[in-house]
Formats: C-alpha cells, sequence, structure tokens
C-alpha cells in the first residue's frame, strides 16, 4: 500500500478561548509530527498485522535533512510506517514544513497556519529518476492526500497501467487545490474522502454551474441530507463528462462524507443509464433538467436531462440526452467517547480505518452482503478515529492491533457486534 503526500511537524497551541488583539494569555503547547498522509499511514502502521497477510504501508514524502526531520522518520518508523520507498525523499532543504494549530477548547475550534519551508515537495524529476519496480510488487492501494498532486497523479497512472491486479486509489479532498491534476486526480479515484461543505464548492467550480439549481420540485426537503449527498455523488461520478462534451466513460465511485459529531456517510451508485455520445457534438448553451426521488430510506433516484442546441455535420438541430441513476446511502452515527481531547488529525485517522477495514479485515467466512460490510468499514473507521479524538495530537491515542482485539474481539463477528454497541445511532 502506497501513501502519497505530506510529512510536517505539528505545534499545537491549546487556549481555552482564543485572545484578543495585543493581548496576552496562557496556553498549552505539545508538539509531534503530522501531516494527512503521514498521520494517516502512521494508523495504518498501527493495524497493519490485522491483516492475515501484514499489511506494508510505504509513504512517499519529503521530509528537512535536519533533526527535527531525523525526529520525524524515527517517530513514522516507530509507528510501523516503510519508509524504504525511493519516493521518501530526505530534501536539501533544512527547514521543516511546519503547522501551527491553535485550538480553543469550549467550543472546540482550530486555526491551523502553515509555513513551507524549504523542503519543497515530490517532483516529477523526483517520479522519474525512482525505480519503482518493487513499489509496485502487490500493489493493492495507493491514497493520496492531494499534495504533491502531480507526483501522485502520475504515480496513479504508471500503477494502473503495470500492476497485474486492479489497484484501487483514494483521496482525501479535505481543501480544493484547483488544478487539473487534482482535478483529474479525484476522476481516477475510486474512493473520494471529503467532509460536509467541501465538495459542492469544488463541483460547482468544475461544472461551471450549480447543479442544485436545476433540480424540480421538493420531493426530498424531508430527506435533505440524503439528497445532498446523493446529488454530490451523481456530480462526483459525471463532473469530468457533465463540464466539458467529454465522452470518456464514467467510473462509480464512492463517496464517503465525514460529519464531525453527526457520523459519517457512504454513497455510491448502484445502478444507471449513460448519456448518449456527443463528443463530436459543438454543445451550446446547455439546459439541465434534474429530478430526485426519494426510492427508499437510503435509495435516491436522479433523473437528469439535457436539452442543447447543436451544430453537428453543418447542421442545426436539438439535441437531448438523458440518464436515470440509483443512489444508496448508509450513514452511522459516532463512536461513543467520554471526552474530545484534540480532533487534529481525526479525519486522517477515520481514512486509515476505513482503507485497512475495506482491504484487509477479513469476514472469516460469515455470511454478509454488500451493505452490512459497508456499515462495518464505516464503524470500524469511526471507532479508530474516536480513539485519536480522545488525546493530544494528530498520532496520539491511534490504536495499535492489541487496543482492537481488547475492545473489539478477535475475529470479525465480534469486532461488528462490539461496534454496533459502541456507536451512536446516525442522525439525518
Amino acid at each position: 500500500m502506497l501513501i502519497v503526500g505530506a510529512t510536517t511537524l505539528d505545534r499545537l497551541l491549546y487556549v481555552n478561548q482564543y485572545p484578543a488583539a495585543d493581548s496576552k494569555a496562557p496556553c498549552t503547547t505539545y508538539e509531534a509530527g503530522g501531516g494527512n498522509a503521514a498521520n494517516t499511514a502512521s494508523a495504518i502502521g498501527r493495524l497493519q498485522s490485522l491483516s492475515k497477510n501484514r499489511l506494508n504501508v510505504k509513504l512517499l514524502s519529503k521530509v528537512s535533512s535536519d533533526q527535527v526531520g531525523d525526529r520525524l522518520v524515527k517517530e513514522l518508523q516507530d509507528y510501523g510506517v516503510d519508509l524504504s520507498s525511493p519516493l521518501f525523499i530526505r530534501s536539501r532543504g533544512r527547514n521543516p514544513v511546519v503547522t501551527i494549530i491553535v485550538t480553543n477548547s469550549s467550543p472546540y475550534t482550530r486555526t491551523c497556519m502553515f509555513d513551507a519551508g524549504t523542503v519543497g515537495t515530490l517532483t516529477i524529476p523526483d517520479l522519474n529518476n525512482a525505480d519503482l519496480n518493487a513499489a509496485f510488487e502487490n500493489l493493492m492501494h495507493i491514497h493520496s492526500d492531494t499534495r504533491h498532486t502531480d507526483v501522485a497523479l502520475s504515480l496513479i497512472q504508471m500503477a494502473k497501467r503495470r500492476t497485474a491486479v486492479p489497484v484501487t486509489v483514494s483521496v482525501d479532498a479535505e481543501r480544493d487545490r484547483c488544478t487539473q491534476d487534482f482535478d483529474d486526480l479525484i476522476d481516477l479515484s475510486d474512493l473520494v474522502f471529503t467532509n460536509e461543505h467541501l465538495m459542492q464548492p469544488i463541483l460547482i467550480r468544475r461544472l461551471g454551474y450549480n447543479p442544485f439549481d436545476f433540480v424540480e420540485g421538493n420531493d426530498m426537503q424531508q430527506f435533505s441530507f440524503y439528497f445532498n449527498v446523493a446529488m454530490l455523488c451523481y456530480c462526483l461520478t459525471f463532473a469530468h463528462s457533465i463540464g466539458n462534451t467529454s465522452s470518456t466513460t464514467a467510473m462509480a465511485k464512492e463517496l464517503i462524507v465525514t460529519r464531525g459529531e453527526f457520523g459519517a456517510v457512504h454513497c455510491t451508485m448502484t445502478s444507471g443509464s449513460e448519456s448518449p455520445d456527443i463528443s463530436a457534438m459543438k454543445i451550446k448553451r446547455p439546459k439541465h433538467f434534474m429530478k430526485a426521488v426519494q426510492v427508499s430510506r437510503n435509495m435516491i433516484e436522479i433523473v437528469h436531462s439535457t436539452l442543447s442546441e447543436s451544430t453537428a455535420n453543418a447542421g442545426t438541430g436539438i439535441f437531448h440526452s438523458a440518464g436515470k441513476y440509483e443512489y444508496i446511502i448508509h450513514m452511522v452515527g459516532p463512536p461513543m467517547i467520554t471526552k474530545v481531547v484534540d480532533t487534529t488529525g481525526a479525519g486522517d485517522a477515520f481514512i486509515a480505518g476505513y482503507i485497512v477495514s475495506r482491504n484487509c479485515l477479513d469476514n472469516d467466512g460469515s455470511s454478509e452482503d454488500a451493505e452490512s460490510r459497508i456499515v462495518f468499514n464505516l464503524q470500524f473507521a469511526s471507532w479508530v478515529a474516536g480513539k485519536k479524538i480522545g488525546c493530544t495530537g494528530a498520532r496520539g491515542g491511534l490504536p495499535t492491533v492489541m487496543e482492537v482485539e481488547k475492545e473489539l474481539g478477535n475475529n470479525f463477528q465480534k469486532m461488528a457486534e462490539s461496534l454496533q454497541k459502541l456507536t451512536f445511532d446516525a442522525v439525518s
């Protein structure tokens, strides 16, 4: 498993309340390793022996060549992260990447400030100069935090060409990078992790319009959150073909939305009809008509029609296309946590838990349907994030395999039963 992205030093300042300008205020400080990709790799490293065939997690990143870099390297190794890849590079730059995080305890809020230092990022020349044959052996999954974006995109494209078995790809869309590489990276992914408020602005930028403006009727008002998630998943799947006139076949995706104290949601397309090929047509001012219907409590049907003027073959006419798609949604509540200490890195821990659960945890031959498995994956990921939330720093509290066995059980069935008891009911 390859994890591509940032490794940083986190400096956390805990305050009772944000200080006013020109004032002095007490705080408690904490310093440790951070960076989205490094945090996710560390959490997977702690859980890697849950797999029958010990999971190997390699981090691809750049780290400073000073004492801070030495400290970050040791911490990653202590968490079980493999740093042997030629794309884990000790940079000539001696000033580390630093994130300063100011945390207010009540109500809980965070402000993050970022210093890029002189480490730099992974580059395409770094990728071209690296011998990645060993990295591609038995590769099953690549995850990107959408940093080092061009390298992550090229690496994924190479992996899909060079590996004998299909490689799944996940991305953490924790912010909009506003680049073509970022958009292409999302298009190539199988799983997209994001939060409740971010994906819609990304899609509006890519599509050039707000798809929510074209929805007819008010059938979905009482299920507004389900509706929003289904719409996001639909637009995420087809953004590359809706926003322009590409005829590239869309790839159904898993959209996983974290909601903090309200838990997490999974959405994917279960069936759909493709629109006609419009690649040869010059589309002028397309008009969109969308309708969403609640088929059942966790299934949404979306019908999207377009009406466009076209000038194909030197003729003028009206071009109409329509597609009907069904999306199924699963929602779980948050884990039962006695106290929230620090949410820094909680999303990274959640992603790690989901990836491990989805790719590595065997059901021991137990009978289960796809829906039950998705719920299990969400609950396990939430439990991993919940353990982290109870401690300071991005990696404090990350559970070990021994903790998993002690608190959840040593086989799939026991774990599923324990997770059900330790998870609050979801609130839609």
